[in-house]
This record gives C-alpha cells, sequence and structure tokens, in this order.
C-alpha cells in the first residue's frame, strides 16, 4: 500500500481481529469443548508458523478435508495468514472429486480431520505425488500439526489484499468442478457485507450445522466480529439440532429449505424451548411459499433470506425479516434487494438492460465477485463479459428493486442445498460397463427442492438395477450427486434440432417416483 497509515484489508486480519475481541470469551463449543478467543489466535498463529516452516509461501495451494470442529477453520485462516491459496475438500465429496480438486489445485499441502477421514486421507496421500499432509490430531499418516504447533508462533501476518485467499470448488458444466477464485480483498468485504446487512441478534450465538466449508462457512468470522460466539455440530439431525438450540440458548442459525422443512415436520420442534432463537437465516434453494408461510407461522418474525453464489458469495440479495409479509406474496416470492456495496442488473442477451418487469439473466457487480475460474481464463471472461458476474440465473426486478429468481440458464439444479451439475452425474453414469447413454435432469422434490432423476439407455440385452447405478454414482461422485429417481429408456426425447429436449424430460417426470417401469422389460 501506497499510505503507510492504512493496513492491508485483509480477511485473514479480519479473523484475528475477530478472535480478539472474544479474548477470555468462548469463541467456539463443539460438543463439551469450548475455545476462547485468545486460545483461537494463539493456535492460528501457531499453525501458520509450522506452515510457513514447512515450507508453505505466499500463493501456495492448502487442501482440508475436515467436518465442523474449530481446528478446521483456525487452519484455513492461519493458511491465508502466510498469504497462501486455501481449498476445502467438501465433506460429502467423493475420492475421485477430492483428488482432481488437490492435483488441479496445485496443492502442496494437505491437512485433514483423523477422527472422520482418515481412509479418505490415506487414500489420497497415495494418489497425491509431492503433496505434503498433516493432521488435526494423531493420525495413520502424515504429522499432526497441532502438536507440531505448540510451540511455534508466526511472528506477524504475511497476508497482502490482493493475495488469493479461497479457490472454491464447484460443479462444472465440463463435467469437472472449477476452481471460484477470492482475493483477501473480496472476502473481506463479503464478511463486512454480512456483518454489516444481515440481520443479526444483539449478542449472537450462531449455530451451524451445514459444512463450514459450504455457504454456512462464510457466517464464522461475522459472528466472532460481533462479539459473538460459535456452536458447531457436524451434520443435520433434528433432533440434536433443537437439543442445541435449546442448551446452548441459540440466537441465530442458517439452514437450506431441506432442513428447515425437517424442523416443521419434526414433532418436537413445538415441544423444545426455542425461545433464545431471533434471526433464522435460510438460503442456497429454492423454497415453496407454502413452508415459507408455515415457518413464519412457527417461528414468527425472525426469518431472512440470504441469496447468492460461490462467485459473489452469500447475501447478494436479501430479503429480511420485515419483507417476510404473508399478506404480500409477491415480495415474499422474491430473493430480495441488494444490500449497500452490491449493485445488480437484469440483462437481456443483447446486453442491454432489461425494462421492469422484463425478464433476463440476473448480474452483479461488487467488491465481492470473485476474481475468476482458477486455470479457466475463457470461461472467466464470459462470466465477467461487460465488467459484470453473469449469473446464469434469469430474473425480473420490480419498481421497488425486489429481484424474483423466474428461471436458470445455466443447466444446473440444487438439491438439499447443494449446486449439482447434471454434466457431472452423466459422466459418471456413463462410465458404468452397462450404461450406454445417461441424460440427468432435475425435478421439484419437497424436500430436496429439486431431486436428481437418471434417464438411462442400456447396452442392448443387458440389465442393471437402479441402485446399482445409484451406487454407482454415490461412489464416483458422492451421496449429494446421486440420483433419487432412476428411468430406463429406449430413446431420449429430441428437439426439432436433433437435441435432446431436457425440457420434456423435467415435464414427463415432474411427479415421478420409484420404482420406474422399465420399456426394455426383465430378462
Amino acid at each position: 500500500m501506497s499510505d503507510p497509515r492504512l493496513r492491508e484489508s485483509t480477511f485473514s486480519q479480519y479473523c484475528l481481529d475477530a478472535f480478539r475481541r472474544r479474548g477470555s470469551n468462548i469463541a467456539f463449543t463443539q460438543g463439551n469443548r469450548h475455545l476462547t478467543g485468545s486460545e483461537c489466535h494463539e493456535q492460528t498463529l501457531a499453525i501458520a508458523a509450522v506452515l510457513e516452516d514447512n515450507g508453505v509461501a505466499r500463493g501456495d495451494g492448502v487442501c482440508l478435508l475436515s467436518g465442523n470442529r474449530p481446528e478446521a477453520f483456525l487452519a484455513q485462516v492461519a493458511v491465508q495468514l502466510i498469504g497462501a491459496r486455501y481449498t476445502g475438500l467438501h465433506p460429502m465429496g467423493s475420492f475421485a472429486d477430492h483428488a482432481f480438486v488437490v492435483e488441479n489445485s496445485e496443492a502442496r499441502v494437505l491437512i485433514y480431520d483423523p477422527t472422520a477421514y482418515s481412509d479418505r486421507a490415506v487414500a489420497l496421500e497415495a494418489a497425491a505425488a509431492g503433496v505434503s499432509v498433516f493432521s488435526l490430531g494423531p493420525g495413520p499418516v502424515g504429522n499432526d500439526i497441532l502438536a507440531l504447533s505448540k510451540s511455534a508462533a508466526l511472528p506477524v501476518s504475511r497476508a497482502m489484499e490482493s493475495d488469493i485467499a479461497f479457490v472454491f470448488y464447484t460443479g462444472g458444466t465440463s463435467g469437472k468442478p472449477k476452481g471460484v477464485i477470492h482475493t483477501q480483498r473480496s472476502w473481506y468485504h463479503q464478511s463486512l457485507l454480512i456483518q454489516s446487512y444481515w440481520q443479526w441478534p444483539s449478542d449472537p450465538v450462531l449455530l451451524v450445522a451445514a459444512p463450514i466449508s459450504h455457504a454456512a462457512g462464510a457466517m464464522v468470522a461475522p459472528a466472532l466480529a460481533l462479539g459473538g460466539r460459535v456452536v458447531l455440530v457436524d451434520g443435520f439431525a433434528p433432533t440434536e439440532f433443537l437439543r442445541t438450540i435449546e442448551a446452548e440458548r441459540v440466537s441465530v442459525t442458517f439452514l437450506v429449505p431441506t432442513m428447515l422443512y425437517h424442523l416443521l415436520n419434526h414433532p418436537e420442534t413445538r415441544q423444545r424451548d426455542l425461545s433464545s432463537l431471533q434471526t433464522l437465516i435460510y438460503g442456497a434453494a429454492s423454497i415453496t411459499l407454502e413452508r415459507l408461510a408455515e415457518a413464519r407461522d412457527l417461528f414468527g418474525a425472525i426469518l431472512m433470506q440470504g441469496y447468492g453464489q460461490t462467485e459473489i458469495g452469500n447475501g447478494a440479495l436479501l430479503l429480511l425479516k420485515q419483507d417476510h409479509r404473508l399478506d404480500a406474496p409477491e415480495i415474499l416470492a422474491s430473493a430480495g434487494r441488494t444490500p449497500p456495496g452490491v449493485e445488480a442488473t437484469i440483462l437481456l442477451d443483447d446486453g442491454t438492460d432489461a425494462a421492469l418487469g422484463e425478464p433476463g439473466e440476473l448480474c452483479f457487480r461488487s467488491a465481492s465477485v470473485m476474481s475468476g475460474y482458477w486455470k479457466l481464463p475463457e470461461l472467466t471472461s464470459e462470466t465477467l463479459q461487460g465488467g459484470w458476474l453473469h449469473t446464469g440465473d434469469i430474473a425480473v426486478q420490480d419498481a421497488a428493486g425486489y429481484i424474483t429468481i423466474v428461471d436458470r440458464k445455466k443447466d444446473m439444479l440444487i438439491s438439499g442445498g447443494f449446486n449439482v451439475y447434471p454434466k457431472e452425474v452423466e459422466e459418471a453414469l456413463n462410465q458404468h460397463p452397462l450404461v450406454t447413454a445417461a441424460v440427468v435432469v432435475g425435478i421439484p422434490d419437497p424436500t430436496w427442492g429439486e431431486a436428481v432423476v437418471a434417464l438411462i439407455k442400456t447396452v442392448e440385452g443387458a440389465h442393471v438395477e437402479p441402485d446399482e447405478l445409484k451406487a454407482w454414482v454415490r461412489e464416483h461422485k458422492g451421496p449429494v450427486y446421486t440420483p433419487k429417481h432412476v428411468a430406463f429408456v429406449i430413446d431420449f426425447p429430441m428437439t426439432g434440432l436433433g437435441k435432446i429436449n431436457k425440457k420434456a424430460i423435467r415435464r414427463e417426470y415432474s411427479h415421478v417416483s420409484d420404482p420406474v417401469a422399465d420399456p426394455r422389460g426383465k430378462e
């Protein structure tokens, strides 16, 4: 920086400041474990020192595979303090995807949680030549970075705001995950937006059940920066989730719609003392108006929605508590309005602005927009064309600035709050020796938002059970990508131009439920 009075605007320094703010107060709770702000500050600097002593430098890549535990967040910040690139491996990802991300991100180091991912770490070490492995505690492979850090401390942050802080991998239309690049500056700005414009309680106690490697993780640092405490549970189980709210006096949490549906359906939701809950944030997928109205009646005026995507982070659009009006269904059906610091527009195919109420592609400008896609310059240019982030969502805007998503331009579906690119599922299915062609679409589902449906053409005369193909996808891509329904077809419906007609498939299978008839007959 040219002005010596100014400090680099880095996400990692933002986190250190948040730890300092907590001081001797508890920053993280996980079951019976508690870490104070001071302990988090000390341990983060210590992990950073170990990484630096082992040759990790500015610009190097570090991958981490862990569930929701405090050390996973501290290790992430430690990586970024030395100016290195952090990439989280999705806890529900397949080995093939994990191996691809480690290689594609050019990771020098893999850190893993030995309490849940020892087998995967052993396999990844064998597959990834030259990658150093560390464990968060004693493990079967690699050095225990927590034990090594007990006598180390990074003297000063190395991070600069132009450093790449994150490379988030999300599904890709090409069949392989693509890396989304966020700098220290863009994620710092994202965190400030969340801290400033989300409707936090005055004394936040944040409960996080969704993977902190996913959307929910962006809330951790802002909650701490506001002087709050973060309660981590590893995975969502309604009974445990409700018990934790009551026991820890949780005041704010994040849910994807599928989780919210489970709570609405659970008998204990109306029996537990949830009076401490002041803000319930939901997002990452569409939600039905009927269930949203039910949630508003059950929980009260505490609902807030955030719309975003990996390329811009959470909360590019906000539907605030006061917007959740049952007497204004047109507002309730929208994704909300932009907060200060985010600019949105609706663009037509020719690049001109759409009129009010006219559908077009939703585009954003903000300091929180990604820098681009990792090693994909053409896709970067296409997505950031004209200085706007092109989301691929079709939307309309009204005179008051509320934006409603009406369709999806990109061939992607959202199941249980997770992005699923059909191309990736199709490629996995096409690797099965008895499958000659596969087409994957998403259909509306009352629990998952959208369910993955696979249409299969098999080798002539061959027979394969739907469960076998589901297990095949689960092994190759993980549970998020696994089809809920499998249908066998002789031919796919085609458009007049000779392309597979996915719209017709969605219409035909919109009310499908297993078992699906097999038109080829049985042997």
